[in-house]
């Protein structure tokens, strides 16, 4: 009996078989909402911020990640420094084909744009700029997430981080502005008069064209009227070729050359989109692109 009740006392101070065994703390229960939470843009962007870092770039900002089908925009609005330039980068998921990104001031104006078959949208603006620009990146072709992100850019590395990310755009620090452009409002109205009729202006941009690649930009023929396409190059750009694509990448025509411009009208039967690629032999920079509307009826007044 004294062995049995040694035995006890020995089993109650190492613990026993009597001790209750910890019970598992519950899993937490997951809560069903709907929440405003976006995906990371930095797996969309990838390297690419890096790459401008090490050539020279700043600081960076994430502007918008949103999801799209074509035709969507995914933008917002960033602010920037008087003396920097910016860097603007749209990029997307596996499932997007082509994108382009468009920087805007508030008064409509276009800072910049990137409208290459290319699912890497990328334009770099600098000075002079508003102190702020709204920035859409659009779906061209494909569906899927996009990420829209921007880095400052001091403008002595300007053309080099230009180059280590393919941006489009005036790295230089020249003025894409057209309403600074010297002489281009009386060429313009010499052009409408020699053609004659009234027209609207539909697109005014400052594009940046570059011989390697095509520079794009699109545009609308409404049902029975015509299109008036005007291009003034900057001095550095040389014997520009410019055509017009129909909706289905055809060639519609091909613009005439009066002196250094190239102008050319197309109409049309029917509502239509049309795409005016633009390409120089030589010489890198910026060529302005006028695209007018004729009013309704005035067919018989172009010549």
């Amino acid at each position: 009996m004294k062995w049995v009740w040694a035995l006890g006392l020995l089993l109650a101070a190492c613990g026993g078989s009597a001790t209750t065994p910890p019970t598992e703390a519950p899993e937490p229960e997951t809560r069903f909402r709907a929440t405003d939470a976006k995906p990371s843009g930095t797996r969309w962007l990838g390297a690419d911020p890096a790459r401008a870092t090490k050539a020279g770039a700043q600081d960076f900002a994430m502007i918008r990640v949103d999801a799209g089908a074509p035709g969507d925009r995914i933008g917002g609005t960033v602010e920037i420094p008087e003396k920097s330039c910016v860097l603007l980068m749209a990029r997307g998921s596996e499932t997007i084909d082509d994108l382009d990104i468009f920087a805007y001031a508030d008064d409509g104006t276009v800072l910049g744009s990137d409208e290459t078959t290319d699912k890497k949208a990328t334009v770099m603006v600098c000075p002079p700029h508003p102190s702020r620009a709204f920035v859409a990146a659009r779906i061209a072709s494909g569906f899927g997430l996009v990420a829209v992100g921007a880095q400052l850019v001091d403008p002595k590395r300007a053309q080099e981080v230009a180059r280590a990310v393919g941006a489009r755009g005036d790295a230089t620090g020249r003025a894409t502005n057209l309403s600074s452009w010297p002489g281009l409002a009386e060429r313009v109205a010499e052009h409408r008069r020699r053609i004659g009729s009234t027209w609207q202006d539909v697109r005014k941009v400052a594009l940046p064209v570059d011989p390697r690649r095509h520079s794009l930009v699109s545009a609308v023929a409404e049902a029975n009227r015509c299109l008036d396409v005007l291009v003034v190059p900057s001095d550095e750009v040389n014997h520009l070729d410019v055509s017009i694509l129909d909706v289905n990448g055809r060639l519609v025509g091909r613009a005439a050359a009066f002196g250094r411009m190239r102008a050319l009208v197309v109409c049309s039967a029917t509502k239509t989109a049309v795409t005016v690629r633009v390409r120089p032999h030589s010489g890198g920079g910026v060529a302005a692109v006028i695209i007018s509307r004729s009013p309704e009826g005035s067919r018989n007044e172009i010549e």
